[in-house]
């Protein structure tokens, strides 16, 4: 026998007599081999006929229950040929042979029926015990615990994890009462009145269905339990089977998914943008948060179950609905900056809307998430930024326009006043005649710096100063100044000196033009302010490296001083030290504000230091870039064209004169330059406005243009890169051409020098600058000798000449009236503007300064588009026309000319 035939070993639930059988096993073999020898031997010496069976039979009953069925097989078997073989015997006595046979015969048949009996009774019961086994296989491994109660409420049946989870043994649990094992204090009474209605009445409330209690551990402690109690009716008795699952972990894991998706919800509701969520077939609304219900103006009742097409004008719809079939088939982040949506009571609202489809496990999208920004208020307040920064640039743009063109107005007059002062000072003039003249010189002087006080502060205030970077030579700066200002000088008694430390690079780069205005302004505060003694410029190196220098200028004079209470306001606008002192020496105190601003502009710093009595130092340091070596060496701008030669200026030893063309819309100002020439070799052909002088240029041949940067048509820029263009598609060589403008800021200088301007003079502009500037430009095979004192007779024409033209100026301003007229009817504010500049500008050479400024509001009401102010300016113009008329009548200069148009 082997182990393998072994029945399963009986469970610890299997009844007592099971375990007798189990310990009578291992003697079993031994005593039934001895019983079989000895009841063959007894058949043998003592015959009992059929009876043998009997004690086999008997054999036969611990074979059956501890072994397999077929052993009981073989051992039937074997004992019929025992019981048949013995009659065989010798030894065999007291019976014959054919009784014994038929005897034993018998009894071999009734003992194989009756083991067939135990064969099926033995194969009934190990399927019985496999059952049970399985069963008990499955309760004794079952993760939940499986605890059995009879009617009594008693403990029957008690599993490993029963006592695993509880923490009572199965010892210790069968047979107690389940209520006072697992169930806590406060539901005991509720447990046993349930247990009790359902044997009297059979109702089942509780059963058959999982519900969630408390339970109790062995050590007091409660923890939540999933029950199921399953009623099993064994005949007339009920056995209560209950399945117990520690469900600790899952609530845990509840209550933090339940506290996660409360986080989930309250931060998809609260959000402050609009959170929607579509199905991926339909499109259809499945979620949406507060914000976007309180953005679109439906409830979400509304938008449940609902697609766009249900709310939003069918144009939009296609749009959304677009986007979102874009979204899942691309199965990626769709960004749509600006998308306007069709709300309820709120119009159209611009929205930021990112989309984005949610998958499944297998990469199938779901559902369309979209966030949806309510970006309108910002977009119209990055358009109101925009608004207003362009609004910004173009009032910037007005101030400097307007800037621009005062200067033009304001230097057109001054032009006049100076031209006419420095004629009549070369003329034969008395004693007191030409200190009147140098006094009016002197007036224009200071009104013209004035005047670029003015705008260079103004330009400083709106942001619209800039500074260049070119190479210059400092010394030549310097010197340059103090060479400037050495006759006011002199003529005090003062003299000038210039220290320059050695150790300063000779080339170095920065602004000139700007420092030079500063040092300007120092030498002339100190000449100003000084009575006696001397004027002191210094410079020195204050720090060198590879890229840059700090250099330290100083301005030290011998003046009045200044007390320690009014230093710290010297450098603010319209201060002086003494408010005296702008009655007794001048100015408006400006010069220092804008030294301030240049020297902080260019980087620098600037302070003085003074005592009363003693005099004052202003110093102040700017650093300067370095010209670095195998830089293109180049004379600084403010020499550009100085000793230039032009080929096409270039002329035979024979010629006598020299062409001149004059680009100047102001008939006026032609007629000044006129005077200038008038006794020079230069022949002067003028043209009156852009398009005239590019056409006079091309039709003749000229040694130097003279180009006014503001005229009508094209503008003198314009006219110049037209001229240099012509020059170049016929291979010509370049002829000079200089700018002539009131608008003296840099920047007209950098405009004019990139349209091909070779210099640039400001107006007012004197004689002197005039021939100079066209002897630079022009080789003569004689010099011209410089303009020196007029005879009389010359000045005698100067005065003919004057009186000549004004009767032509006011013939002209009555037909500007009539003009003036027509432009209001029509609304062109353009003319208008145009007529009252060309009124400013020409008035002041005539000494009618009353007709200018009448000009001057023209235009600027045109500018603001102001009707009624342009109309009661046509009403002064026309008054103050025929007030000077009527003056001129009565001096007897009215000659009444015809007109010309000016």
């Amino acid at each position: 026998m082997t182990d393998a035939g072994a029945p399963p070993a009986p469970s610890q639930n299997a009844p007592s007599s099971r375990s007798v059988w189990t310990r009578l096993r291992p003697l079993t073999p031994g005593l039934i081999a001895l019983a079989t020898v000895l009841i063959f031997a007894i058949d043998v010496h003592f015959p009992i006929g059929f009876a043998p069976w009997l004690p086999y039979f008997l054999l036969a009953l611990p074979i059956a229950r501890l072994y397999d069925p077929r052993i009981l097989l073989f051992a039937t078997a074997f004992w019929s040929v025992a019981i048949m073989g013995e009659p065989f015997l010798p030894s065999h006595s007291g019976e014959s042979l054919p009784l014994a046979v038929f005897n034993r015969s018998v009894g071999i048949g009734t003992l194989w029926i009756l083991t067939a009996f135990l064969y099926f009774d033995a194969q009934g019961r190990r399927a019985r015990q496999r059952s049970e086994a399985k069963l008990q296989a499955i309760v004794e491994g079952a993760l939940d615990a499986v605890v059995a109660m009879d009617r009594h409420g008693t403990v029957v049946e008690w599993n490993p994890q029963a006592e695993r989870i509880f923490g009572f043994s199965r010892e210790e649990a069968m047979g107690k009462p389940l209520v006072e094992l697992i169930v806590p204090g406060d539901q005991r009474a509720a447990h046993i009145e349930g247990l009790k209605r359902y044997l009297a009445t059979g109702t089942e409330r509780m059963l058959r269905q999982r519900i969630e209690v408390a339970a109790l551990r062995k050590n007091g402690a409660r923890f939540p339990a999933e029950l199921t109690v399953i009623p099993l009716m064994l005949g007339k008795d009920v056995l209560f089977s209950s399945f117990i699952r520690d469900i600790s972990e899952r609530q845990r894991a509840e209550d933090a998914l339940r506290q996660t998706t409360a986080f989930i919800e309250s931060l998809f509701e609260h959000l402050p943008d609009m959170v929607f969520v579509k199905d991926a077939q339909d499109l259809r609304f499945v979620r949406f948060n507060k914000a976007g219900e309180a953005l679109l103006g439906y409830s979400r009742s509304d938008l449940l179950g609902k697609n766009d097409y249900d709310f939003f004008p069918k144009q939009e719809a296609d749009f959304f609905t677009a986007k979102d079939r874009e979204t899942l088939a691309g199965g990626c982040l769709i960004d749509i900056p600006e998308e306007p949506v069709q709300t309820k009571d709120m119009g159209v609202r611009l929205l930021h809307t990112k989309k984005i489809p949610i998958c499944d496990d297998d990469g199938t999208p779901r559902y369309l998430l979209g966030i949806s920004e309510d970006v309108t208020e910002r977009k119209e307040a990055e358009a109101e930024l925009v608004r207003a920064r362009l609004a910004a640039e173009a009032a910037s743009k007005a101030k400097s326009d307007f800037l621009a063109n005062m200067s033009h107005e304001m230097r057109t007059p001054l032009n006049a006043i100076m031209g006419m002062a420095d004629y009549l000072a070369r003329t034969p003039l008395s004693p007191q005649q030409l200190a009147l003249v140098e006094r009016c010189t002197k007036a224009s002087d200071a009104l013209l710096r004035m005047i670029e006080d003015l705008l260079l502060t103004a330009k400083a205030e709106s942001g619209t100063l800039t500074l260049t970077s070119e190479p210059f030579v400092l010394r030549e700066i310097m010197l340059e100044c103090t060479n400037l200002l050495g006759t006011e000088a002199q003529g005090k008694g003062l003299t000038v000196t210039t220290h320059l430390d050695p150790a300063i690079p000779a080339r170095m780069k920065g602004d000139p033009h700007r420092f030079q205005q500063v040092l300007l302004n120092l030498v002339r505060n100190a000449i100003k302010f000084t009575e006696a003694g001397s004027i002191t410029v210094q410079a020195k190196l204050r720090a060198i490296d590879d890229a840059q220098c700090k250099v330290q200028f100083a301005v030290a004079d011998t003046g009045i001083g200044i007390i320690d209470e009014l230093r710290d306001r010297l450098f603010e606008r319209f201060s002086q030290a003494d408010s005296r002192a702008n009655r007794h020496y001048g100015g408006v105190g400006l010069g220092l504000a804008i030294c301030r601003q240049l020297v902080d502009l260019m980087g620098g710093r600037i302070w003085v230091e003074s005592a009363p009595g003693q005099g004052s130092t202003f110093s102040f340091t700017i650093p300067f870039g370095l010209v670095q070596t195998g830089m293109e060496t180049q004379e600084p701008s403010t020499a550009t064209a100085r000793g230039r030669i032009f080929p096409s200026t270039m002329r035979e030893s024979g010629a006598k004169e020299w062409h001149v063309l004059l680009a100047e819309d102001s008939i006026e100002s032609q007629h000044v330059m006129r005077l200038y020439l008038s006794k020079s070799p230069y022949r002067l052909d003028c043209a009156d406005s852009g398009t005239s002088v590019v056409e006079t240029f091309k039709s003749g041949r000229y040694d130097l243009v003279l180009m006014d940067l503001h005229m009508p048509d094209i503008d003198g820029c314009e006219a110049t890169r037209r001229i240099r263009a012509w020059e170049t598609e016929r291979d010509l060589p370049r002829t000079p051409i200089v700018a002539l403008t009131a608008d003296g800021f840099a920047e007209s200088r950098q405009r004019s020098a990139e349209a091909g301007c070779d210099d640039f003079l400001t107006k007012p502009v004197k004689m002197d600058t005039v021939l100079s500037t066209i002897r630079r430009f022009v080789t003569e095979t004689k010099p011209t000798p410089p303009p020196g004192r007029m005879k009389s007779d010359q000045a005698g024409l100067l005065d003919a000449e004057l009186n000549r033209m004004r009767p032509k100026f006011l013939q002209n301003r009555r037909l500007d009236i009539e003009e003036l007229q027509r432009a209001v009817e029509s609304g062109n504010f353009d003319q208008i503007k145009l007529i009252g500049h060309r009124i400013k500008g020409l008035a002041g050479t005539y000494g009618l300064h009353a007709i200018g400024a009448i000009g001057g509001a023209l235009e600027e009401a045109a500018v603001r588009r102001h009707l009624e102010h342009i109309r009661a300016g046509i009403t002064d113009l026309r008054t103050a026309v025929e007030a000077a008329q009527h003056s001129l009548s009565s001096s007897g200069h009215d000659r009444s000319p015809s007109p010309t148009t000016q």
